[in-house]
């Protein structure tokens, strides 16, 4: 039997293997610690299609199966926030309703239906649409598999999405929150300041390191960014190549991070070695202790109950303050998509097109004025 009991624990083992049709030779592969035979069987099924390449029963192929194979073949070049996030809504809104499908029998009256379920849920209609592309994918997976022949996704038009309206700061607001931040916090005002003046994304600005900052020149060198799932933090590269960037900063900002990193090296110094403090991660709150976004998140939140009068905005859209402000210095759009690291300056005019007619009108005012003189 390929799934059988461990003679020296409680636990379940898989032990299968095939013979090379061309060379005869035989290839054995052994896991083992499952909790359940359930579970052995499931990675047997896997196993035997990823590994043994052997052909399958279409009964076989449950969707929980076509998710497995998915998420190995996107692990190869996906990032873990990507993973993460398809895991989520996989196991949020998939999985239970079509544990018991059978995937072959698939049609498109009964895509529609579970996508009628999602939008009964409550769910807005930009993360009904996420769910049903990863729906897609892992069908996509079934037809690579001989089990559909046609992808039962295909004919589905995405739902439309509502406009929202943008919300950011002025410099006057960001500034009035900036002051409300006490000294014993420096280090989240570190953080805000980057955000608001620099665009910068929350997972870049946690991953900087010293060595990533020009003072002589008042530059930052993005390269790289970070997010701790679990507990664990993952580096990775930036969202897009366009975000492998350099930012030039202003010279107060410049001068507040030489601030605090005299202040931080004070204090991590006697556990570093010399040669070794310019790799120290700029948000290092004690030794080996860093700054996440979990924190990050529960200050912010307390900070912006110190001031009523502010409205409340995400983290996110400090990146839409800094173009805001662009903007309205009269900053050109391509500048703008550079700072940002956006792939395609489309991409910048989508985002942020709404915010030029104010300037169109300073620019037809102006054209009168030449008129009138």
């Amino acid at each position: 039997m390929s799934v059988r009991k461990d003679r020296k624990n409680r636990n379940w083992l898989l032990d299968i293997s095939t013979t090379n049709p061309v060379t005869g030779r035989r290839k054995r592969i052994v896991r083992k610690n499952f909790s359940s035979k359930k579970e052995a069987e499931s990675k047997e099924q896997e196993l035997r299609i990823v590994l043994l390449d052997q052909k399958m029963p279409k009964e076989i192929y449950t969707v929980q199966l076509l998710f497995e194979l998915l998420m190995i073949e996107d692990s190869k070049d996906k990032k873990i926030s990507y993973l993460t996030s398809q895991k989520y809504n996989y196991h949020a809104h998939i999985e239970e309703y079509f544990r018991d499908a059978i995937i072959s029998r698939l049609n498109y009256q009964s895509i529609i239906t579970f996508r009628e379920n999602l939008i009964a849920k409550g769910l807005n209609n930009n993360t009904v649409n996420k769910i049903m592309v990863l729906l897609k994918k892992i069908l996509d997976v079934a037809i690579r598999y001989q089990v559909l022949e046609v992808n039962p996704c295909r004919l589905i038009k995405k739902l439309p999405l509502d406009k929202t309206q943008m919300c950011y700061w002025t410099l006057e607001e960001y500034l009035a929150f900036d002051q409300s931040i006490s000294s014993h916090e420096k280090i989240f005002k570190v953080f805000f300041r980057i955000a608001f003046f620099t665009g910068m994304r929350k997972g870049e600005i946690l991953a900087l390191k010293w060595e990533d900052i020009d003072f002589k020149q008042s530059i930052i060198y993005v390269n790289k960014t970070v997010i701790k799932i679990n507990g664990k933090e993952y580096f990775s590269d930036t969202k897009t190549k366009a975000g492998m960037r350099c930012i030039s900063i202003n010279q107060k900002l410049t001068s507040f991070l030489k601030e605090w990193k005299g202040e931080q090296q004070g204090i991590l110094r006697f556990y570093y070695k010399e040669d070794s403090l310019e790799t120290i991660r700029v948000f290092e709150v004690a030794p080996f202790c860093f700054l996440d976004s979990g924190n990050i998140r529960k200050k912010y939140e307390k900070l912006l109950k110190r001031n009523s009068k502010l409205k409340p905005i995400r983290i996110h859209d400090f990146r839409h303050s800094h173009v805001a402000m662009l903007i309205n210095f009269g900053a050109d759009p391509y500048l703008i998509k550079e700072r940002l690291g956006h792939e395609s300056i489309q991409t910048t005019y989508d985002i942020y097109g709404h915010l030029y007619p104010s300037k169109q009108k300073t620019i037809a005012d102006q054209i009168d004025l030449l008129i009138d003189s």
